[in-house]
């Protein structure tokens, strides 16, 4: 009883010593899933925030063949199912679409998923042409031309990519892998 006693002490002490403190810990601003726009300010400027999310399991995708690194997720086999009845999986998606911008505005592409993704902006939606497989379950025979260019930029998990909006309208983007992930940028003066 007394090293219980002791004990409820002990804690009773560290949560005081904490709640007192009167230093605070600096702390950078973060965007959860659940929060996947925001503005940054970068350099003076407005920068948009964008999301490239999946919810992949590692263990399952990696033995497929396709290399994931979050933790937890949906298993291969339930994520292809869903692929091929309804040629899109949730969880895939570009966030936040529409996405609103100005012209010069940046868009800060961050890829908080656990597989490569790409933001490629085309002129009409279509297929993609990274893996084919994926893309031959989707049945779609019109590949979005933009998707075969070389010049296409992987995303890794974790990884960003930048995009600056350089004329006013609505302009289209998806993801090359992923053909269902997409948004639409809508550009102001």
């Amino acid at each position: 009883m007394h090293k219980i006693a002791a004990s409820l002490v002990g804690v009773a002490l560290i949560a005081l010593q904490t709640a007192c403190a009167d230093h605070q810990s600096p702390t950078l601003p973060t965007a959860s899933r659940d929060d996947a726009t925001t503005q940054l300010s970068i350099d003076g400027g407005s920068d948009k925030l964008v999301s490239l999310l999946d919810a992949c399991d590692p263990a399952s995708f990696s033995a497929a063949g396709a290399p994931c690194a979050r933790p937890g997720g949906r298993p291969f086999d339930q994520f292809l199912a869903e692929v091929i009845s309804t040629h899109q999986a949730g969880g895939w998606q570009i966030a936040p679409s529409p996405i609103d911008a100005r012209v010069g505005q940046r868009l800060v592409v961050v890829n908080r998923g656990g597989e490569f993704h790409t933001f490629t902006e085309v002129a009409h939606y279509g297929d993609g042409s990274i893996n084919s497989g994926l893309n031959h379950v989707l049945g779609d025979p019109e590949v979005a031309p933009e998707c075969t260019s070389p010049s296409v930029e992987l995303v890794p998990s974790g990884g960003t990519h930048t995009e600056t909006v350089d004329e006013e309208g609505t302009e289209l983007y998806q993801c090359c892998i992923h053909p269902w992930m997409r948004a639409t940028v809508v550009a102001k003066r």
